[in-house]
Parts: C-alpha cells; structure tokens; sequence
C-alpha cells in the first residue's frame, strides 16, 4: 500500500475518534442543560434504598 493512502487512513481514522467524542460530549452537555439527574443525585449518594 502507498505511503500516501496509509496517512490518509490514519487521518480518517482520528477525525472518526474526534467526531464521536464530539457527539458524547454534545449528547452529555444537552442532558445536564435540560436539567436531569443521575439516580445518586436525587436519592442522597449513599442512601440506602427502600424494600
């Protein structure tokens, strides 16, 4: 395989790894803006749960 197609694979292959963090770290700021909460939120973080 050329030089050149091997640095281009190894490009596409970072900006698919830089695409897909961008989507989780998008995907995690819009759920703390539209207010939720993670379940050791809302009972205590150390609460032990009801039977």
């Amino acid at each position: 395989m050329p030089r050149g197609e091997r640095l281009m694979q190894r490009f596409r292959g970072a900006y698919v790894a830089l695409f897909v963090l961008g989507l989780l770290l998008a995907s995690a700021r819009l759920a703390a803006g539209a207010g939720e909460q993670v379940r050791a939120e809302l009972n205590g973080w150390g609460a032990v749960p009801g039977p």
